[in-house]
């Protein structure tokens, strides 16, 4: 089970909670080579477009890969050959305002 931080105050009425059954993804890659790293970048890159274009949100826990004895634990739970690399959750989130974007022209110089 991955429960959510407590960061206080009352709970929240609008969101779905997926702490009793989250879901949870591991990425790794399948070598020890540079190229696998950067595959496995690629793939990130496709699992969170693809999850955001299906409206989820998600969150990424590097924590238990930085721990080698707890990313060795992982990898013999998942009986994977080589270490996982990222943990990942999914799920739904209120929608909550946009953040003022500064305009292209004040960040790309031509």
């Amino acid at each position: 089970m991955m429960p959510r931080r407590d960061f206080g105050g009352p709970p929240r009425e609008d969101t779905r909670d997926l702490t009793g059954a989250p879901v949870v993804a591991v990425l790794g890659y399948q070598g020890e080579h540079r190229m696998h790293e950067i595959q496995a970048g690629m793939v990130l890159q496709r699992v969170l477009l693809r999850a955001a274009d299906l409206g989820l949100a998600t969150a990424m826990y590097s924590q238990p890969i930085e721990v080698p004895a707890v990313r060795e634990r992982l990898r013999l739970a998942l009986r994977r050959p080589y270490a996982p690399q990222l943990v990942l959750r999914f799920g739904y989130a209120p929608t909550t305002c946009y953040t003022n974007r500064r305009p292209v022209s004040d960040v790309i110089d031509r």
